[in-house]
């Protein structure tokens, strides 16, 4: 497959992704070489997106810190939309982390998410947030942390990609509980106080579809508010005909304001609601009207009761009445789910009731996505070849091209072919006139050659790029290129010429500073000397090796672990047992423990 169709492929898999509103939580998983791939290829979704991005560098597993970095990472994005706002000159509210909404941070995170998700449409179509793992142990608690998030979100707006190692999995595809739209059962129906009480101590439940006949819909409502008393206020709304979403949700909140407003009269409240009743009595027509209806309820509970106030809304729509449309159930069902999503705040409760509210929407579909994203040898070589195809390809980039395809062709086992496109990139780089292009070819040929075992000539070429990096005074190509030498030269069991190149590769990477290649050819130094009998030599540049590797950081691990395994062999043939032990032990603990090989 070539590499732009492979490319291609995986946009639209984010794409389809971003656009289905039942998908809550993507995982990425990708080779560690790779991740800057993945990193690309989302860069490219969020410039051809109209959604709001941002990034989470996740240091800890643990729950509340990880949703603690969350919550900045949206207000920071709140921010940027209050930018983009006011750019296009749009009123822009900005939601507020809320600490007394749960005790519980998942949840909490969910809230933020989705409220800002909600308020930077349409100027922007929801909110992506990006979360790269850089903590190594146990990641199950945090898979237990973002699926419990997922399990809060509901809306779609507000999305989680989560970039995780191939081999370090952190999810499983699964479909989630959706807590948030209940259905009760017939028994359940029958105890009125117990729906209360979970609607009002169950953060995710927030929506509560009962199937109640319509001799029995007034008496339930009644039940419904007479066991909220106490707990929350509760208004109950009767008798409305679902004629479309703007007609119903805008008939109900004519009542709902009013109800509100004698409410705040008979607390002595000085709050005003005088302004919503007023935009509620002149409605602006809306292809949202679920998202409208719960704004409006989250404005009237704050101006009448700040920041902690709560609110149960009983709706009874008629759904019995004589011109009874055929479609409008299925319809009223629709804008259930509709509503469902809107319903990003667990302070406002909305209870639905009347006959035939049972049939569950729900998708089926996984919310949670697994999205492997490797690059494999056959991808990055047709990609290559379908560039050295192009004509008017620049000469520079023809011989980058053409040394890369020398590689794979001989990672993949054609050798011949390998070598010939080496020697064609050699022909190339001869004709940049430049002598370093032309002493990375001889490099690359030489690596070519040396994976082939065909040592004298790969010794010669790395011998040819050696004297043109020394007279173009470039020490860090006469390193690698010593480098190469040292390796065919200990292959072929001549050890003091290994010892002669290595050290002299040792320092020219020390005068570049690159820890990690002084690192590399210390250990095969220490190798060398092993070999040759001289063990307490071998420990100590095994040693030396060591405070290199913790010298350079980051990302030395592997390196660190290998040569811990190569000193406890030492240190076994020392006949320091206990020595030995340890080192296998630090081995262990730094990073994975594969064979180490013989030969560099």
């Amino acid at each position: 497959m070539p590499l732009s169709r492979f490319v291609n492929e995986q946009l639209a898999r984010f794409e389809d992704f971003l656009s289905d509103p039942d998908a809550l939580l993507l995982e990425v998983r990708s080779l560690p070489e790779q991740r800057v791939l993945v990193t690309k290829l989302l860069l490219g979704i969020a410039q051809r997106a109209d959604a709001l991005f941002g990034g989470v560098d996740l240091e800890s597993s643990e729950a509340a810190t990880t949703c603690a970095a969350m919550e900045a990472a949206l207000l920071d994005l709140a921010e940027q939309a209050q930018a983009v706002f006011d750019e296009d000159g749009c009123a822009f509210a900005g939601p507020r982390p809320d600490p007394t909404l749960t005790d519980e941070p998942e949840t909490r995170v969910a809230v933020l998410g989705e409220r800002l998700a909600r308020e930077v449409q349409p100027v922007l179509d929801g909110v992506v947030l990006v979360l790269g793992v850089h903590f190594e142990g146990d990641v199950s608690p945090l898979a237990t942390t973002l699926v419990r998030i997922a399990t809060a979100l509901e809306s779609g707006r507000f999305k989680i990609v989560l970039i995780a190692d191939r081999d370090r999995p952190v999810l499983a595809s699964l479909a989630l509980p959706r807590p948030r739209r209940a259905v009760p059962t017939s028994a359940e129906l029958g105890e009125v106080a117990s729906l209360v009480d979970r609607l009002s101590k169950n953060p995710l439940a927030r929506v509560l579809v009962c199937d109640v006949d319509s001799a029995r819909q007034a008496s339930f409502a009644e039940a419904m508010t007479r066991a909220a008393a106490g707990r929350l206020p509760a208004v109950h709304v009767h008798g409305v005909r679902f004629w479309s979403p703007v007609h119903f949700y805008g008939r109900c909140l004519e009542q709902i304001v009013p109800w509100c407003e004698r409410a705040v009269a008979r607390a002595g409240n000085a709050a005003s609601l005088k302004e919503l009743r007023a935009r509620v009595e002149h409605p602006l027509g809306s292809d949202d009207a679920e998202i409208l209806f719960m704004r409006t309820l989250e404005e009237v509970v704050e101006a009448w009761q700040g920041d902690g106030g709560r609110l149960l809304v009983v709706l009874t729509p008629d759904l019995s009445a004589p011109d009874l449309r055929v479609d409008e159930l299925d319809e009223l069902l629709g804008s259930i789910e509709r509503l469902n999503r809107a319903a990003v705040t667990p302070r406002i409760r909305v209870v639905i009731a009347g006959p035939g509210l049972s049939a569950e929407r729900h998708s089926r579909t996984p919310q949670i996505r697994i999205h492997d994203v490797v690059v494999d040898g056959p991808v990055i070589q047709s990609g290559i070849e379908e560039r050295l195809r192009e004509t008017d390809l620049p000469l520079i980039e023809r011989l980058r091209l053409t040394s890369a395809l020398s590689s794979c062709e001989i990672a993949t086992g054609d050798p011949e072919r390998g070598l010939e496109l080496g020697l064609e990139a050699l022909a190339l780089a001869q004709r940049t006139e430049s002598p370093e292009e032309v002493a990375i070819a001889h490099f690359a040929l030489g690596s070519g050659l040396y994976q082939c075992m065909a040592l004298a000539e790969a010794a010669s070429a790395y011998t040819s790029c050696l004297e043109i990096a020394l007279d173009r005074g470039n020490l860090p190509l006469a390193a690698q290129a010593l480098t190469g030498i040292g390796n065919c030269r200990f292959v072929c069991g001549d050890d003091d010429a290994a010892i002669e190149a290595y050290t002299v590769a040792r320092t020219y990477f020390s005068r570049s500073g690159n820890a990690v290649g002084q690192a590399y050819v210390v250990t095969w130094l220490g190798e060398a000397y092993a070999r040759k009998g001289d063990l307490a030599r071998a420990e100590g540049l095994f040693g030396y090796a060591l405070r290199l590797y913790d010298r350079a950081g980051d990302g030395a691990e592997h390196g660190k672990a290998e040569v811990l395994q190569r000193l406890a062999r030492v240190q076994e043939r020392l006949g320091r047992h206990d020595a030995a032990a340890q080192s296998v032990a630090k081995a262990r603990a730094t990073g994975a423990c594969a064979p180490v090989a013989d030969q560099p």
